[in-house]
């Protein structure tokens, strides 16, 4: 007697009927194509950052082991000062590269949380406050005070507050628009 095996059978990533599509990780294993290629140009870094950092982590790392080596051999402490400083230069040439890694991860995430922001208030309605004011106003259940233009009473009903109901209540500056 024969037993037939049955083979799993394996969903492909279809595009779904809102027109979005199964993420790239997933895609990528379905077809059979080289994921860590499409991941190493994912993330906060560009090709040139990467390229930067490295560079920069080598020629201190290199650096440093030359300048290990010479100043190993050397008996007087005069001589042992020269590759010291140099020593010290290739740790400063690293953590210039690792600085700039850091710096140009964060200007790529301030970049994309700016564009998300800009995407979420142009999406809101603004606030229904009184023709000509102004002022400041709260929503209820609100412990701070806000611009009416500020994205987070953006689409709520407001009321308008002066100093005396602003102190009265406690209420506090809102920290994305104060």
């Amino acid at each position: 007697m024969t037993t037939a095996v049955r083979e799993p059978h394996i969903r492909r990533a279809q595009p779904r009927a809102s027109g979005r599509r199964a993420p790239a990780n997933v895609a990528a294993s379905q077809r059979g194509t080289d994921l860590g290629v499409r991941l190493l140009n994912r993330g906060p870094w560009r090709k040139r950052d990467r390229t930067i950092v490295v560079g920069g982590c080598a020629l201190g790392l290199f650096g440093l082991g030359i300048c290990s080596w010479g100043g190993g051999g050397e008996v007087d402490l005069s001589d042992q000062l020269h590759w010291l400083v140099g020593g010290i230069v290739s740790v400063a040439l690293s953590s210039l590269g690792l600085a700039y890694w850091l710096l140009s991860g964060l200007r790529t995430v301030r970049l994309e949380t700016a564009g998300v922001f800009g995407a979420v208030t142009a999406n809101r309605a603004p606030a229904t406050v009184a023709a000509g004011s102004a002022g400041l106003v709260t929503a209820a259940g609100m412990v701070r005070y806000h611009r009416p233009e500020c994205p987070l009473v953006a689409g709520k009903t407001v009321r308008e507050l002066d100093a005396a109901t602003i102190a009265a209540e406690g209420l506090r500056v809102c920290g994305a628009c104060g």
